[in-house]
């Protein structure tokens, strides 16, 4: 059975030094989801950084990258909406008159016309 790694990556690289076997490549990207869902509920901060920054490298028995997994990607928000071009915020005036309009502005003193 093939071993992979999971590196812990930033700016810096956390090696795993014994590796995990694994029947394939699809089996190594679900462990990596879970390593990293594992340490975004237990560890409030990896070395002083928000998780957004980590990503878990998978290589394989060569050291060779093959999967990187943003720790950004398995973070849950709020859910958001698709965006829809027709259902852009208008933008509305400052105080508008009773018919809608935007205020007059004061004429320029220093204009003269």
């Amino acid at each position: 059975m093939p071993r992979y790694y999971f590196d812990l990556v930033d700016d810096i690289k956390i090696h795993d030094q014994k590796g995990v076997s694994l029947p394939n490549v699809e089996a190594a990207r679900e462990f990596a989801k879970t390593f990293a869902r594992e340490l975004i509920e237990t560890k409030p901060t990896l070395m002083g950084e928000s998780h957004d920054a980590w990503a878990v490298q998978v290589s394989n028995g060569r050291f060779e990258r093959i999967l990187r997994i943003p720790f950004a990607t398995l973070i849950e928000g709020p859910p958001r909406q698709p965006a829809d071009p027709d259902r852009r915020p208008r933008r509305q005036p400052a105080d508008p008159d009773q018919h809608g309009r935007p205020p007059r502005q004061p004429a320029d003193p220093d204009q003269h016309g």
